[in-house]
């Protein structure tokens, strides 16, 4: 599966995007750091400098552009879903979207994880792909089926509500 992820991301010629923490408005900082992500279907992989490694998270640690990072999220816009239905939001769309039942902004979700865990960027990786669904499934078939940890926002296929982010554990 890393090599999957690697393969999408170099066909993609390593287009990403940097967000920062404990930006004044992280809601205009996302959209500003995403200007140039096109509006298409496809994924994105954001990723974090590695702090440490263990034996359990090893599958999510990366070297990319010359630099040691850890998923800890994958997101998917666009495409079909298996009942058919079509995704009309799209990678820009998606990524500067909101997170969640309660619709927190992702900028703020991911602004308060990273300040609750002393994360001082984030590199969000965008790679345009006609139908993402189908990576998500194998993506967590191949997880699911090796007994490996998700990636931390993506713990339970799903993100807690925003008073709970302090309660998690550090990535």
């Amino acid at each position: 599966m890393k090599r999957g992820i690697t393969s999408l991301i170099e066909e993609s010629n390593y287009n990403h995007f940097d967000f920062k923490s404990g930006q004044n408005d992280p809601t205009k900082h996302l959209k500003s750091a995403s200007l140039d992500v096109p509006d298409v279907d496809g994924i994105y992989f954001v990723f974090t400098p590695r702090k440490d490694v263990t034996e359990f998270d090893g599958h999510l640690n990366f070297d990319l552009d010359n630099r040691k990072l850890k998923l800890i999220y994958f997101g998917i816009a666009g495409g079909i879903a298996k009942s058919g239905k079509i995704g009309n939001q799209k990678l820009k769309g998606r990524i500067n979207n909101v997170v969640g039942a309660s619709s927190i902004k992702r900028a703020k979700y991911w602004d308060a994880f990273m300040t609750s865990n002393g994360i001082e960027e984030f590199k969000i990786y965008y790679c345009p792909l006609a139908q993402p669904q189908n990576f998500e499934k194998s993506f967590y078939q191949y997880l699911d089926t090796n007994k490996l940890i998700y990636p931390a926002l993506n713990k339970r296929r799903g993100r807690p509500s925003e008073k709970r982010i302090n309660d998690r554990p550090t990535y």
